[in-house]
């Protein structure tokens, strides 16, 4: 009885605990808690979509024609397709990441290409290089955008709109605990988590892609891990593997 007691003990003391700063679905804390592993979710951001009627009217008023829409995260998508009143059946549509891409092709078929990138530089490279620079582009995003596209995209000679579609809300918390692995799914959780927080010396630190990553090189000279493919579901699987 006493030995079963301290084996008991001693696969307590070894579980490892994981810090996600995103939103996480029931099915996937349940994988990870399968695998023994500690995980608490603190969203370091919230997102918060557009819904003043004068940007909804006058992005409403933009659509039309032949243009090219770009995306650089999934949340720009779902703020587009929340204020869109029509479909706009003149979009080529271009997407970072397969999960964007996925998305957007939920709404709007086959008007997406199929484009591998995995951030906003190689997405201007890949329009630049695909698209005659008298198409319009439109380029949807949050208020905490890089400059990469935009630059590239006119540099090249394209005329670029852009529209702010949502907001990134810095929600910061004191974190007290040393973490064997904190996920990270954009750089402005990144800049929130470090305001009040420093990165455990031993923790495994991941990122959802390489603008995510860069941003955590901004602060530390750990190793950066990212998954295979960029999506939350296979970095998750990932970490479960490797932790």
């Amino acid at each position: 009885m006493e030995e079963k007691a301290s084996q008991k003990v001693l696969k307590m003391q070894e579980n490892k605990s994981i810090l996600i700063t995103g939103s996480l679905d029931q099915q996937w804390s349940s994988y990870l808690s399968t695998r023994n592993l500690q995980v608490d979710v603190i969203p370091f951001i919230d997102i918060e979509y557009i819904s003043d009627s004068p940007s909804v009217q006058q992005i409403n008023e933009t659509i039309g024609g032949q243009q090219i829409a770009v995306f650089t995260s999934s949340n720009a998508i779902h703020g587009v397709q929340k204020i869109l009143k029509t479909k706009p059946t003149g979009w080529k549509i271009y997407c970072v990441g397969k999960v964007s891409e996925q998305l957007a092709r939920s709404f709007w078929g086959d008007q997406v290409l199929s484009v591998n990138v995995n951030n906003s530089a190689e997405l201007a490279n890949m329009v630049a290089k695909q698209e005659r620079s008298d198409f319009p582009v439109l380029f949807f995003c949050g208020d905490k955008r890089k400059d990469a596209l935009p630059n590239l995209l006119t540099e090249a000679g394209f005329q670029l709109t852009e529209w702010i579609v949502y907001k990134n809300i810095a929600t910061p918390e004191i974190v007290q605990k040393a973490y064997d692995a904190i996920l990270f799914f954009s750089p402005s959780a990144v800049y929130s988590y470090y305001s009040k927080n420093q990165f455990p010396p031993n923790a495994q630190l991941w990122a959802i892609g390489a603008t995510t990553a860069a941003a955590l090189k901004e602060f530390t000279q750990q190793n950066i891990y990212t998954p295979l493919e960029q999506s939350k579901e296979q970095m998750i699987k990932e970490v479960a593997e490797s932790i």
